[in-house]
């Protein structure tokens, strides 16, 4: 079976990929918080930065009009007491 072959981003294109600065990007990967190799620099895969993403997302259900909720509950569920 053949070796996986990745395509290495530098901090520069994983900072662009992630939305985030260059300055920012090295913080986190000294943190310890982004996966990498340490090659001439900081090198990432795809699948390193996308492990971050799904590390820092967190889903969050929007209701559907925020105006419409009073404690917690939709006013709708108010009129049934």
């Amino acid at each position: 079976m053949a070796k996986r072959r990745y395509k290495w981003y530098n901090s520069r294109e994983a900072a662009e990929y992630l939305g985030l600065t260059v300055q920012h990007v090295r913080r986190l990967c000294r943190q310890g918080q982004i996966a990498h190799r340490r090659l001439k620099g900081y090198q990432f895969s795809k699948d390193m930065l996308d492990a971050f993403i799904r590390s820092r997302t967190v889903f969050q259900p929007q209701h559907p009009d925020p105006m419409k909720v009073r404690r917690g509950r939709p006013l709708d569920a108010d009129r049934g007491r």
